[in-house]
C-alpha cells in the first residue's frame, strides 16, 4: 500500500506544486490547454504507427500517492532523450476477436500485459470503444546493448507511444493536445508524462490533484545538453523501486523538498547552465540510492555503477571535463554533459570500461521531442518473421 504522508508535508507539497505551475506560467508564457470534450465512439477502424523516446530523471520521482491513477506524491522533472526509439503499431479492427499485444517477438503476458492493458482499457472506457485492438511494440536502441540493461526509461517511452497511437487512431483531432496525451500516457507509467511532453519537462503532481491536472509540460529551449550513456545490466524489476523508497526514513524529507528543488532546477534550465543541471542530477541520484537502500528491499546499483561514478568525479577534478552522473532506478549511468565535452567524456569512459574488462557500448544521446506519428510504410521494421508468425497463429495478417 502507498504511504500517506503527514498532513503538513502534503500541504507543503501542494503549495509547492502550485508555485511550480506559476513559475511555468510566468517564465514560459504558458497557459494550460483545455481538456477536450471527448466524443463517444463504440466502433473504431484505424491503424497507426508511432515512435517515442525514453526519459532520464533529473529531479526524480519515486512513490505514488494513487497507484491506480498513477499520481505521484510530488512534482518532478525529467529529460526525454534518444537512447532508444520505441516504435509501436496499433490497429483497431472490428474483425478481431480478442486483444493482441506483442512486445518484441513475444505475446505480452503476466504483469507486463496487465500494465499495458491498463492504458488501453482506460482509453477505451474514456471514449466508449468496444473494438478489439492489435498492438505491436518494439524498443530499438541507438546501439546494440547488453541483455537486461536497466534504468534507461523504457516504460516511459512505451507509455508515450501507446498514448500517441491510441489518440491518433481514435481521436486524431486531439493529437496535438499535450495535456490529453500526457494524462492518457500516465496510465502506463508515471514517467510516460515526460516522454509524452519531450525535452526537459516538469510533471505537476501531488496528493488530491485532479487527474486531468496531473501531467507534464516541456520547459526547455535550445539547451546544449548531451548524455554519455553507460548501459549496465542487472536482473531487477525497476517498478518494484517505488514501494522500497517509500519505506525509507528519509522519504518524507525528500518528498517535502521536491517542489522547491524542481523550481531551482527550472531556473538553471532557463539559464542553460549545464554544470548546475548536472550537479542537481547527480545529487538527486545519490539521494535516490540512499532512499532505496535504506528502504531495505531494493539495491538499484551494480558495483560497476559506483566505479563509473568515481571515474566521472575524477574526470571533473583532474581533467576539468563537464560531466555529472545520473542514475534512475537501475544501475545504468547517464553522464550529463554538453556538445563541447561529450566526445572527450565518451572517449575517457570507453577506455575505462575496456580497462575494467567489460564490453558495454558507450554512446551519446541527444534531447528528444514528444511522440510522433510515422508513415505506415515504415512498419516493416517491426514486422519481423517472428512477429508475422505470431500474427499467423492468431489468424491476423497486416498488409
Amino acid at each position: 500500500m502507498p504511504i500517506d504522508l503527514p498532513e503538513d508535508t502534503r500541504k507543503v507539497i501542494e503549495e509547492g506544486n502550485k508555485k511550480v505551475k506559476e513559475w511555468v506560467e510566468k517564465n514560459l508564457d504558458w497557459k494550460a490547454e483545455d481538456w477536450p470534450k471527448i466524443p463517444k465512439k463504440e466502433e473504431v477502424k484505424a491503424e497507426v504507427l508511432v515512435e517515442s523516446n525514453p526519459i532520464l530523471g533529473i529531479e526524480k520521482y519515486l512513490g505514488m500517492h494513487d497507484k491506480d491513477q498513477r499520481i505521484a506524491h510530488f512534482p518532478s522533472l525529467k529529460l526525454t532523450n534518444d537512447s532508444f526509439r520505441t516504435k509501436l503499431y496499433l490497429k483497431f479492427d472490428p474483425s478481431l476477436k480478442e486483444d493482441i499485444i506483442i512486445f518484441g517477438d513475444k505475446f505480452a503476458e503476466g504483469k507486463d500485459l496487465k500494465r499495458f492493458m491498463k492504458i488501453v482499457n482506460f482509453f477505451r472506457e474514456l471514449v466508449g470503444i468496444k473494438t478489439k485492438v492489435l498492438i505491436i511494440s518494439i524498443h530499438i536502441p541507438k546501439v546494440e546493448l547488453p541483455a537486461k540493461a536497466k534504468g534507461l526509461g523504457l516504460s516511459a517511452s512505451a507509455g508515450g507511444a501507446a498514448a500517441k497511437a491510441l489518440i491518433e487512431a481514435a481521436l486524431p483531432e486531439f493529437s496535438n493536445n499535450n495535456r490529453f496525451l500526457n494524462v492518457v500516457a500516465r496510465y502506463l507509467s508515471g514517467s510516460a508524462t515526460s516522454s509524452a511532453a519531450g525535452g526537459f519537462s516538469v510533471w505537476f503532481s501531488h496528493r488530491g490533484i485532479d487527474s486531468k491536472d496531473c501531467y507534464a509540460v516541456r520547459i526547455d529551449k535550445d539547451v546544449d545538453a548531451k548524455l554519455v550513456v553507460v548501459p549496465i545490466p542487472k536482473a531487477i524489476k525497476t517498478e518494484d523501486a517505488h514501494g522500497s523508497a517509500e519505506k525509507s526514513p528519509w522519504y518524507e524529507h525528500w518528498a517535502r523538498n521536491k517542489p522547491e528543488n524542481v523550481t531551482k532546477l527550472m531556473e538553471k534550465i532557463k539559464e542553460k547552465d549545464i554544470d548546475s543541471i548536472g550537479k542537481i542530477a547527480e545529487l538527486d541520484s545519490l539521494n535516490l540510492f540512499h532512499l532505496l537502500v535504506s528502504g531495505g528491499e531494493f539495491f538499484n546499483w551494480d558495483p560497476f555503477t559506483l566505479d563509473v561514478l568515481r571515474k566521472v568525479v575524477l574526470l571533473r577534478m583532474e581533467k576539468g571535463l563537464k560531466a555529472y552522473c545520473s542514475m534512475d532506478t537501475g544501475p545504468s549511468v547517464a553522464i550529463v554533459t554538453d556538445s563541447k565535452s561529450a566526445e572527450k567524456v565518451k572517449e575517457e569512459i570507453e577506455k575505462f570500461v575496456k580497462e575494467s574488462g567489460r564490453d558495454y557500448p558507450i554512446y551519446i544521446a541527444d534531447i528528444a521531442g514528444p511522440p510522433r506519428k510515422l508513415d505506415l510504410s515504415e512498419k516493416d521494421e517491426i514486422l519481423t518473421p517472428q512477429v508475422k508468425e505470431l500474427l499467423r497463429q492468431k489468424g491476423v495478417k497486416i498488409e
